[in-house]
């Protein structure tokens, strides 16, 4: 490998742009690296020879390249704008040639308000330089600009309105750079990382031109640090290279005073060693990149090296549950160890973490145990090899050590074996004869036996457990071997509850004696004596009773077999003779048996006829029966107890045998507190009688009558209760058979008894029980003239419910309280079911003030009459009726609407009221005229001199300056008949027409007779409304017709007043009444329609309610001329489309309003709308100020 030069393209096809690099002349060294700078740009780089050698090959061992890279060479580009064709990608292509001619290489804007270019890296980097290349003329294209450094993807946000927090300013650019130079800008002393770099022009309406933009950013940073070898003095280690290929890496350890120098390595390397450290030390690891004269921040970590092992392990303490220990510290660096003590079964662990303690207990182990402790150095996440020992735990000492066999010559002892781990025992026996020799036991065995002793004397036993090389604490115990045994007990004196006993002692060993006595009743309390003393009594015992004495002699703690013998004690008399069945001619006797033992009875009987053979009985009968006696003779009756070969003393009574009964017990006299019983006395052998009652829970004070009297009463008893009276026989000291009988007193009655739910068919009756004295039932019947129910419900009822009735009808309750065979007296009411509902209710008769209604009785079912209300206009009034049926309320209101109810009675029962509403007929009201008035508003005199001086003024011209409100207080109550429809009305004024057309939808409204069908269609909006059925709806459609002004309601007129002008400002009418076709009606109220359609169109309304006035008023004088009626005040006369008053002078008579005229009359028929003070002033000369009439 020698005379070579070094050369670096931008492509390997011909013509690509290259520089020569280096150039060699000679050979390398063998096995030697050479570097060679180089300041050359290009993608590939060739190395070939500068001399011809024929058949001569390359040999190479590695080749590294080591540039100073730059990250924007083809990556995505943008720009604000694209000019002359030149796509922001020329500025990144790796071609730095100034010359935009031919296409060229350089990147354009058009001019744009802020011009700007920007790469993607495609990752962030920690950005360290930019270079930018100016074309080759027209520098101002690159001038007066920043370069930053941005995360914000100027596809997402142009970098022109990105906010100062949103980048890094690398640099900044005032003046233009010169002519194809290229200038490089440090991005400062702070590294700066982004993914995106920009050129933004900082002046206005510029162009932004780039030939070359180049990003040199600074190596990446080493991937982490791992150690891959360590020891107590070394630490190897390793780590990965950046995404970048680079030269070498500095490699930095700190510690303590042992750290070595840093380490260049190369790349190719990546690991290092560092040898000569400090055990268990904590040291931190540093990895910077190298790249020519740029470097990566660090990579770091930190690690230990390996601590040394613990030495010289020891036991400073031990009992049979515990082990301490201690060791020496090593050198270097110690942070704490780990301690572990593996044993028996379990494994044992103790964390000491001062690196000043060396020492650890441990607790609850095992006694006489082998445990291996280890121990382990820590420091940091580092542990050093286990130092380790084996120690055994004491072990523990036996227990219980007790005597399983002895004899008067020989021990055997036995002992429990201790917890833990056990070798063997050593047992050793010493007495008062000396020591005997020690005996030595295995694990397994727990026994010993020494022979040869002495009786009677006391040893001390001894034994210690044995572990490896440790011994427990010795256990002692102290025994005594057997004594001898006494002979020939005898009793000296005995009696029903003692024995004395004696014997005679043993040959030799004697301490003393226990003697103890065991019978049917049990062990009695040992006696002890000592050895000088050979006798003892016993008291307390059970007579006629076989007891066992047993006498043991007694050395030390041990006693001697038993030497027994068995003795009766006399048996003990009878007691409580007494005869449990007798008759007129026999005795049966019984008695208690005495305490203690017995094993037969000897009975005797003896009497004023003589002696009875004696009975001999065993111990369990103890009874004797003795026929053929004498009726109503006292007898002596004598037992002796018999018990072994004892006998008791004799025990005697005497008795009488039995007379006759009574028959047939019965109640002469009862109430609810007090029952008199009589009987029939026995033929004979009564001397008198006991009498007693039980019941109520308890028994009563017994009554005794003589032979005489065979009757007995008893007060204070319990109403409805059950008595049982018992009647005896009295015969010297004995009482007959007793004869009962069972009785009932009465019971108390039920209260109030009164009806809880009355229906048309059912009734549910209750009651209140007695508040005193019992009773099993109830009786309750349900009586009409024809039916008898009957019900029977237990005592806790006090409910019943009957059923299948009949709906208003009388019934007769009665209720009886049970007890036994016995009731008490009869509770009774009258009840009624409620009657079913009246039918058919209608209206018969009606006047201004009064309602006649009628209705018919209910299909089924009785009644008593009828309950009638009527509620309406705050008035409530009630009648009663009967089979006529028909009611008839006065002193009501006209027009008024009214709810009747009636509903059937039948006693205290009522039905469900049938109701109806009714309306009273309407009070003909006479209406008062209509009222317009206005305040003086201001003159006109041209007005007033055009009417007081032309006669053959146009009035109309007049009229259409009329302005004037209508405000109209209307409400409704009731309506009869039928209102006018009035079609076709047209009103003109002046240039004004407005067409109505008033057809009011179907509308119902009640009268005597039912409801009355009006038709109405007013076609306005749709309105709703209430009136007495509910809601009405009323269809209402609005059609003008040539309106040529936008206030085409509003009017002005000039009327004269007093020689005053002015503006009309308030019509005020209330229609009263309505009449049609002679029918008088009359209204207290307006029609809902009409309240609602004049407020909501203000103005228009006055208009249609002007034109329903002049079409009724049309009507109403046709009806008067039909009548040739006249009107009581002057009057407005009818003329061919005139309109003019009768008191006018003809210059006056003109045409006012065109169309037909208005009539007004009053005949005592209403012809039209009825009005409230209706008063319409005009000037004197036209209507003398008056009132125009009754409308």
């Amino acid at each position: 490998m020698c005379n070579f030069e070094i050369e670096v393209l931008m492509g390997l096809e011909s013509g690509a742009a290259s520089k020569i690099c280096a150039n060699r002349s000679g050979c390398p060294d063998l096995s030697k690296t050479e570097t060679y700078p180089c300041d050359a740009f290009g993608r590939y780089l060739k190395i070939r020879r500068t001399s011809d050698v024929d058949n001569v090959g390359f040999q190479l061992c590695e080749v590294e390249v080591f540039a100073k890279l730059n990250v924007a060479l083809l990556r995505p580009t943008f720009q604000s704008s694209v000019g002359q064709s030149c796509g922001p990608t020329l500025a990144v292509d790796g071609n730095a040639a100034s010359s935009m001619e031919d296409g060229g290489s350089c990147s354009a804007t058009n001019t744009d308000a802020k011009s700007w270019w920007a790469v993607d890296l495609e990752v962030v980097y920690n950005i360290r330089e930019v270079s930018v290349t100016q074309r080759d003329q027209n520098v101002e294209n690159l001038a007066h600009f920043i370069v930053a450094v941005t995360d914000v993807s100027p596809s997402d946000t142009s970098p022109a309105v990105l906010g100062a927090s949103q980048y890094s300013v690398c640099a900044t650019q005032e003046n233009a750079i010169p002519v194809s130079e290229t200038k490089t800008f440090v991005c400062g002393s702070t590294d700066i990382f982004g993914r995106y770099v920009f050129i933004l022009s900082t002046g206005s309406n510029t162009k932004l031109v780039l030939c070359e933009f180049e990003v040199f950013v600074a190596p990446g940073p080493p991937g982490d640090i791992v150690v891959s070898a360590r020891s107590s003095s070394s630490l190897a280690v390793e780590w990965d290279g950046p995404s970048v290929r680079v030269k070498e890496y500095n490699v930095i350890l700190e510690g303590d005073s042992n750290a070595p120098p840093a380490q260049i390595i190369k790349d190719s390397k990546r690991r290092a060693t560092f040898n000569s450290l400090s055990a268990g030390t904590e040291y931190t690891v540093r990895v910077v990149t190298l790249g020519g004269d740029q470097q990566s921040v660090s990579s770091e970590n930190k690690f230990y090296t390996t601590p040394e092992t613990a030495e010289n392990i020891t036991v400073s303490a031990r009992s049979p549950s515990s082990l301490s220990m201690e060791w020496s510290a090593p050198s270097g660096g110690v942070k704490g160890y780990n301690i572990t003590l593996d044993g028996d079964v379990s494994a044992y662990t103790s964390e000491a973490r001062d690196e000043n303690i060396t020492k650890a207990t441990f607790n609850g182990l095992s006694a006489g145990t082998e445990y291996t402790v280890r121990v382990v150095t820590l420091s940091g996440d580092q542990q050093s090899e286990t130092a380790e020992n084996k120690f055994y735990t004491t072990p523990g000492k036996v227990e219980n050590i007790v005597a399983s066999a002895r004899s008067l010559s020989s021990l055997t002892v036995v002992w429990g074996a201790p917890s833990g781990g056990v070798n063997g025992y050593t047992v050793t026996l010493e007495g008062n004869d000396g020591a005997h020799p020690a005996e030595v036991r295995d694990e397994k065995t727990t026994k010993a036996t020494f022979n040869s002793l002495s009786a009677g004397t006391e040893y001390n036993v001894r034994v210690v457990t044995l572990s490896g090389d440790q011994q427990s604490e010795t256990t002692e115990n102290k025994f005594y071997t057997k004594p001898g045994k006494v002979e020939n007990i005898v009793v000296s004196a005995r009696s029903p509850s003692s024995l004395t006993f004696g014997w005679n002692a043993p040959s030799s060993g004697v301490k003393g004696y226990t003697v103890t006595l065991e019978g049917d009743d049990g062990a009695h309390p040992a006696e002890e004596r000592d050895n000088s003393t050979r006798t003892a009594t016993f008291n307390g015992l059970s007579a006629g009773t076989e007891y066992t004495v047993r006498v043991v002699t007694l050395s030390g703690d041990q006693q001697s077999a038993n030497v027994e013998n068995k003795f009766y004690t006399k048996p003990g008399m009878v007691e409580n003779i007494v005869v449990p069945a007798r008759s007129p001619s026999s005795l049966t006797f019984g008695w208690d048996a005495p305490s203690g033992g017995v094993k037969g009875y000897t009975v005797t009987l003896e009497g004023a006829d003589g002696a009875h053979p004696a009975e001999a009985r065993v111990e369990s009968a103890r009874t004797a029966t003795f026929n053929d006696l004498s009726a109503g003779t006292e007898y002596t009756v004598r037992v002796v107890t018999l018990s072994g070969d004892q006998e008791s003393e004799t025990a005697g009574n005497k008795f009488y045998t039995k007379s006759g009964k009574v028959e047939n017990i019965v109640v002469s006299v009862r109430s609810s507190s007090s029952l008199t019983f009589g009987w029939n006395a026995p033929s004979s052998g009564a001397k008198g009688y006991a009498i007693t009652l039980e019941g109520d829970g308890g028994a009563h004070p017994a009554e005794e009558r003589d032979n005489s009297t065979t009757t007995a009463t008893f007060n204070g008893l319990s109403a409805g209760t059950e008595y049982t009276v018992r009647v005896v026989t009295l015969s010297g000291d004995q009482r007959n058979e007793t004869v009962e009988n069972k009785f009932y007193t009465n019971p108390y009655p039920a209260q109030n008894l009164n009806v809880l739910v009355s229906t048309v068919s059912s009734l549910i009756l209750t009651w209140d029980a007695p508040d005193v004295g019992g009773l099993t039932k109830y009786r309750v019947t349900l009586k009409s003239d024809n039916t008898v129910k009957t019900q029977t419900p237990d005592k806790d009822t006090t409910t019943v419910v009957f059923i299948g009735l009949t709906a208003g009808t009388e019934y007769t309750a009665g209720l009886v309280t049970l007890s036994g065979d016995q009731q008490s007296a009869k509770v009774e009411d009258v009840v009624y079911t409620i009657p079913n509902t009246a039918r058919n209710l209608t209206l018969t008769n009606q006047t201004l003030d009064s309602l006649t209604v009628k209705w018919d009785a209910p299909e089924v079912g009785g009644l008593t009459g009828y309950n009638v209300t009527l509620a309406g206009d705050s008035t409530f009034q009630t009648q009663t009726a009967g089979n006529d049926k028909t009611v008839t309320f006065t002193g009501l209101k006209a027009g008024a609407e009214y709810i009747v109810g009636v509903a059937a009675v039948s006693g205290n029962q009522r039905s469900t009221a049938v109701e109806g509403k009714f309306y009273t007929r309407i009070t003909l009201r006479t209406p008062r005229g209509a009222c317009i008035s206005w305040n003086p508003h201001h003159h006109k005199s041209e007005y007033r001199d055009t009417l007081a001086d032309t006669s053959t003024k146009d009035y109309k011209e007049m009229a259409a300056k009329v302005e004037f409100e209508v405000r109209l207080a209307y409400s409704r109550s009731a309506v009869n008949g039928h209102i006018v429809a009035v079609t076709n009305i047209v009103f003109s004024q002046g240039s004004v027409k407005v067409d109505y057309k008033l057809e009011l939808d179907t509308v119902f409204f009640p009268n005597s007779q039912g409801s009355v069908k009006v038709d109405y269609k007013l076609e306005l909006d749709t309105v709703f409304f209430p009136n007495s059925q509910g809601s009405v709806k009323v269809d209402y459609k609005l059609e003008l017709d040539t309106v040529s002004t936008t206030e085409a309601l509003k009017k002005e007129m000039v009327e004269y007043v007093d020689g005053h002008s002015g503006f009309v400002s308030e019509l005020q009418i209330n229609p009263n009444s309505i009449t049609y076709d002679g029918k008088r009606t009359s209204t207290n109220d307006m029609p809902p329609w009409l309240i609602v359609a004049l407020p909501v169109f203000g103005c228009l309304g006055i208009i249609v309610f002007l034109a329903l006035l002049v079409g009724l008023a049309s009507r109403r004088r046709k009806l008067r001329e039909d009548r040739d009626e006249s009107p009581r005040h002057g009057r407005w006369s009818r003329g061919e489309h005139m309109l003019w008053h009768q008191d006018d002078p003809p210059q006056r008579q003109k045409t006012l309003i065109g169309g037909r005229g208005l009539g007004v009359y009053n005949d005592g028929y209403t012809r039209a709308f009825g009005c409230e003070k209706v008063i319409f002033r005009l000037t004197p000369s036209i209507c003398n100020v008056h009132t125009l009439g009754d409308i």
